[in-house]
Formats: structure tokens, C-alpha cells, sequence
């Protein structure tokens, strides 16, 4: 005999068996576990983005901050449970622009063809040179999804999107001597990703300044944007 507390539901041809709880049992529990399983399927989510992106992650999966190793996994996990045990639901996305701001969604791509490396990484260093005009960075409140657009880490859309490949093609064409090494200008792009996207749960948490965080978005990106200047010089683009 099944416990009172449950009543089973009967299954028709349209639904399968539950278990249907009483109206008013259970709910922070349930609650709880629905917000921790979000919570794990969004870091899941955000893992294979940054292998889609960049062809593989770095292997430790973490990457060089300060004194100390950042991983992305972990950094997203404290967020969330920072969300979850601070009353505030985890967020997946928070828009830090002014409203009424220009985006990258609102704006033309680089043209760029897949089947020309030279043509997708001079379009990729472009790109990069629109994301530095931005006005935002004068004011360090640039939207972090927004950035992660023009990175090609949200959306496929940039010529940054799989950036690594239109690289490796091209290596062959260039004098290696001239350019930065593949993976030094693809870290660039990872940790600039990483560094907006930290943005995003500093702002949610309430208890940390993103500000500084964006100023070291903003080195990394200039760091990419003069990988991707000689890149496209090498290759005469």
C-alpha cells in the first residue's frame, strides 16, 4: 500500500503515471531541487558552448587569472548557489547595456566566407575593431552577452565563431615568425569571453563590482584585436 502522503494518478493515453504530491507538501524542497537542477544543466550548456567554439577547451578547463585559477564550471556553480541560498533565482543572462543600446544582433556581420581562412580571419579582426568602438567600454558597463556576440561565444553569427579552424588553415600561408602563436591568440578569446561573462554574475550576486572585471575584458580584448591585426597583415588581407 503506497504511502497516504502520495496518491497515484492514473495513467491514460495521453499522460504516463505520476505520483501526485497533496497540495502544499513538499514545495521548498521541490523548489530547491528544481532550481539545482537548472543550475546544472545551464553549466552543461555553458561547457559545450565553449567546446563548440573553440574546437576544444583548455585542458585543465580552467584559465590564468591573478594568483589564482579561475574555472569556468566552478565560477558559473557559485553563482548559481550564491542565487539560490542568497534569494535571488539564478539568472542566465542580465542585460547591463542602457536600454535602447545598439547590440551586435542589430548590426550586419563582416562577410566572410568559410571556404576562405584569409577572408574569415580579416573578418574576425574587423569585427574585433567594431567591438572596441563601442561607447560602453568609457563607462565599463558594456552588456556581457553582448560582448560574447562579437566573440562568437553566443550565436554563430561572428567570423569569430570557430575562429581555431580558418587558423589552422591559414598557418601554412603565413611566416610563422610574424604571427602569434594559434593557441596564445584563441586564449585571448577565451578569457576575454570568460572575463564578460564573470560580468554577468557579479552584477547578479549584488556583493561585486564588475567594473574591474570589465577593464580586464577590455586588455584581453586588445590583446586579440593585435593578434588578428598581424594575422591579416601576414596573410596580406
Amino acid at each position: 500500500r503506497l504511502d497516504p502522503l502520495f496518491q497515484p494518478k492514473m495513467a491514460t493515453h495521453r499522460d504516463a503515471p505520476i505520483l501526485r504530491c497533496r497540495r502544499g507538501c513538499g514545495l521548498p524542497v521541490a523548489k530547491v531541487a528544481l532550481m539545482c537542477l537548472t543550475a546544472c544543466r545551464f553549466t552543461i550548456g555553458l561547457t559545450w558552448t565553449g567546446s563548440s567554439l573553440f574546437g576544444e577547451t583548455a585542458p585543465s578547463g580552467c584559465i590564468p587569472h591573478g594568483e589564482r585559477q579561475l574555472c569556468r564550471r566552478k565560477a558559473l556553480q557559485l553563482g548559481l548557489i550564491s542565487g539560490l541560498f542568497g534569494g535571488t533565482a539564478p539568472v542566465q543572462s542580465i542585460s547591463t547595456n542602457n536600454p535602447g543600446a545598439t547590440t551586435y544582433n542589430d548590426v550586419e556581420p563582416r562577410p566572410f566566407s568559410k571556404e576562405d581562412p584569409k577572408s574569415q580571419i580579416k573578418a574576425a579582426y574587423l569585427t574585433i575593431g567594431d567591438l572596441q568602438k563601442l561607447e560602453c567600454w568609457e563607462t565599463l558597463d558594456c552588456d556581457g552577452d553582448d560582448i560574447r556576440r562579437y566573440l562568437g561565444t553566443v550565436g554563430s553569427r561572428s567570423p569569430l565563431f570557430q575562429l581555431d579552424k580558418a587558423l589552422k588553415s591559414a598557418m601554412f600561408n603565413v611566416d610563422e615568425d610574424k604571427v602569434p602563436d594559434i593557441e596564445e591568440v584563441l586564449k585571448n578569446a577565451r578569457e576575454a569571453d570568460f572575463l564578460a561573462y564573470s560580468t554577468i554574475f557579479a552584477i547578479a550576486s549584488g556583493g561585486k563590482d564588475p567594473k574591474p572585471i570589465m577593464v580586464d575584458c577590455k586588455n584581453q580584448v586588445n590583446k586579440l584585436e593585435k593578434g588578428l591585426q598581424a594575422w591579416t597583415k601576414a596573410l596580406g588581407s
